[in-house]
């Protein structure tokens, strides 16, 4: 591992170490955390993986509880694990549950009144509502969705969340850890582990795709925390060995190849001289179309002001770290009102609203979606772009007068640009001297207004162009395979692409998608869940 590039020196770590491992189905994340226990069994330190073995009502990626997902999973954690170099414990998390506990159980509070009320439901300082919110908001890209859709979710969410809390709080009395490393932490089934570290003083990791292809750590903090992320910019910058000619060509590879359209689906290769940049594939973002034109409402003659909205789902989602909005409580409102103000002292202004096109990409229709179109109705001076549509929006930005954004980084990209930029929240990009930062409504209408404004230095925006690319640690032992998409599976551990057994991938799971055994399989599962539920005593409901 190269340190150019570490936020973190692996050397320093604590060296009873557990990795909470709830992803095996997880293509390239199962692998990252292989990774992390590989780099410190290499240090002599003592690896352990603790996993639920299927033994929780319901989980992220098995949202009906289907005993072959679970069989998947499970396999593949196990192959995976085979690959380290040495002998590890894993320990089924539901040994530590302690059944004196299983009052608070039968007392957890299971039906709620309103989305708020479950979202600022706690179970002692641990958070668990919010985090059953942000997991069953992942279904359908749901940020206001609907209790009595979702009453069974909820109420499996909660259980499994308490059980994992319940139990995880006793496995580290009993073993006595030093760090703890998990995915991601927002989740129903991973914020209750770092809730059970902080209870008990234990330092944790929580780790996530880096832009580069490979990963970060976050310590004792999670990827969604933008304070911690905007104090690394100028860290990694200033911790650089690169010259600062060569930092300025790194940071501007970013933008010049449009990397942020690639949301880390690169792979970078290293040395003392040079950055190379390849770009892995990922059918469904390839197959993205673009065309270097305008809307038909585009006017010359007009300030064009390009707007690149950000999913109000993040803000729900990780609750705690959304404490960004400044001036307006969400994008609707600050949208709808700039355009208002800005029409009554001028109508010289068109309005383009470029909603992200991965949007496209998703199963069901983002839910703001309806709004915007409502904002393109009331007003004559909108245009609303929709996700699938294939207005490329570099070329958007390249002629924009001005660009809005909240937290999008189209807002630092079109700042490389040297374009006029308003952030909106203050987030990571709003705090960089890119882009023009309002704090009040009223500035904000001053910047649409000014016909004299001028694009701002774009120093800061190659800072983070740089901070994008080197930030991430690289793995030794992890790679991507680059004759294989993301969906072909493309992760690779020590050259070996992890699958289940031979016995599960040839045999029991082709078996178990057959059509003409749909019947014993649907049997199978009926009979799984209720076994999970009498033993977790949770009343079945259809």
């Amino acid at each position: 591992m190269g340190k150019e590039h570490s936020q973190f020196n692996l050397n320093f770590m604590s060296k009873r170490v557990t990795i909470y491992s709830n992803v095996g189905h997880f293509i390239e994340v199962f692998e990252i955390q292989l990774e992390i226990a590989q780099q410190h069994l290499d240090k002599g330190d003592s690896v352990e993986f603790v996993f639920c073995s299927g033994l929780v009502p319901i989980c992220e990626i098995n949202r009906k509880k289907d005993i072959f997902t679970c069989t998947y999973c499970i396999s593949r954690r196990n192959q995976g694990i085979k690959l380290l170099s040495k002998k590890i414990k894993k320990l089924n998390l539901e040994r530590f549950f302690d059944n004196k506990d299983q009052s608070i159980i039968s007392n957890l509070k299971l039906n709620f009144e309103s989305r708020e009320e479950l979202q600022n439901y706690k179970l002692a300082d641990f958070s668990i509502g919010s985090s059953v919110y942000s997991s069953i908001a992942d279904f359908d890209r749901e940020y206001l969705f609907d209790l009595k859709k979702y009453k069974k979710e909820v109420r499996d969410f909660l259980v499994a969340s308490a059980r994992v809390y319940l139990s995880f709080t006793k496995y580290l009395l009993k073993r006595k850890r030093d760090v703890v490393y998990l995915y991601n932490g927002r989740h129903a089934l991973e914020k209750p582990v770092i809730a059970s570290c902080k209870a008990l003083g234990v330092k944790f990791f929580t780790h996530e795709f880096a832009y580069n292809g490979g990963y970060d750590l976050f310590e004792n903090t999670q990827p969604q925390d933008h304070e911690y992320r905007y104090k690394q910019i100028e860290k990694v910058w200033r911790n650089s060995k690169f010259s600062e000619a060569k930092k300025v060509k790194i940071g501007s590879l970013f933008y010049k190849q449009n990397l942020g359209r690639q949301q880390g689906n690169i792979s970078l290769k290293i040395n003392k001289e040079n950055v190379e940049i390849v770009k892995n594939k990922y059918d469904a973002l390839d197959k993205l179309k673009t065309k270097r034109e305008l809307p038909e409402s585009w006017d010359s003659t007009k300030e064009n002001i390009v707007w690149f909205p950000s999913s109000e789902f993040e803000d729900y989602t990780a609750p705690d770290y959304c404490n960004d909005k400044i001036i307006y409580s969400t994008q609707l409102e600050a949208i709808t009102k700039i355009i208002r103000d800005t029409n009554r002292h001028s109508d010289r202004h068109w309005f383009y609203i470029r909603l992200h096109p991965t949007y496209s990409l998703f199963h069901t229709e983002v839910q703001e979606q309806n709004q915007y179109e409502s904002l393109q109705k009331d007003y004559r001076n909108v245009t609303l772009i929709y996700p699938d549509s294939e207005y490329c929006s570099y070329f958007l930005m390249d002629n924009a007068d001005k660009v809005v954004a909240f937290r999008s980084t189209a807002g630092i990209e079109a700042a490389y640009r040297k374009k006029i930029v308003i952030m909106l929240n203050r987030h990571i990009i709003y705090k960089l001297n890119s882009v023009y930062a309002p704090k009040t409504h009223n500035e904000v209408i001053q910047l649409m207004l000014d016909p004299m404004l001028k694009p701002l230095d774009n120093r800061d925006a190659i800072k983070y162009g740089y901070f994008c690319l080197m930030s991430g640690i690289q793995p030794k032992y992890y790679k991507r395979d680059l004759k294989r998409s993301y969906e072909e599976g493309w992760g690779l551990f020590k050259d070996t692409r992890i699958n289940p057994s031979y016995l599960i991938e040839k045999i029991v799971l082709p078996l178990s998608n057959r059509n003409k055994l749909s019947s014993l399989r649907h049997f199978i599962n009926k009979l799984h869940q209720k076994i999970i539920h009498k033993y977790l005593n949770i009343q079945m409901h259809d």
